[in-house]
This record gives C-alpha cells, structure tokens and sequence, in this order.
C-alpha cells in the first residue's frame, strides 16, 4: 500500500505544483490504476479519498496550470473508480 501513497501522493503533488495539467494527471493516475490488481483496487482509492478531504480553496495558475485536485480525483472516480462512493466524498467535504 505504501507504493500506492507514494505514487499518487507525488502525482497529485506534481498538479498541485503546475507541473502537470488536469488531463495529464487524470491520465496518469489512470496509467497507474490500470496496472493494478482488482483485488487492490480499495488500497489504490485510499490515498485519493486522502487527499479530496482536503480544504476547498482557490487556487490561481501555478505555471499555466490551475491546479485542483478536487477535480482531479474526481475525474478519476468518474472515469476508472468507485463512482458510487464520490457522492459521500462531495458531501463529506460540504459539511
């Protein structure tokens, strides 16, 4: 699992930092996702629900990117994850 943190947590930082686009970081995240058992798929879920608990805060261009890793993760939940579990993440973070 540590694998996992580390990865993603250095993916979502690289974002965070304007080193790379949304789409490049849904697409990363992606890439690494696909490489993974099924029965890790929870584990690889783990850090991204980390970090969506996040403060929502706004954030200007950081290198020509607008870094948000709310919608990052959830472009990745829509595209590839547990849709069904983003719901409780959105509302987690309205309350």
């Amino acid at each position: 699992m540590f694998n996992f943190w580390e990865t993603i947590n250095r993916n979502l930082d690289g974002h965070r930092r304007g080193f790379a686009s949304f789409e490049a970081t849904v697409e990363d995240l992606r890439a690494f996702f696909l490489q993974q058992y099924p029965q890790d798929i929870q584990a690889f879920f783990q850090p991204l629900w980390a970090a969506f608990s996040e403060p929502l805060q706004a954030r200007g261009l950081v290198a020509n990117v607008a870094p948000n890793v709310h919608a990052v993760i959830t472009r990745a939940c829509a595209v590839f994850g547990p849709a069904a579990e983003l719901p409780m993440h959105v509302f987690g973070l309205l309350s």
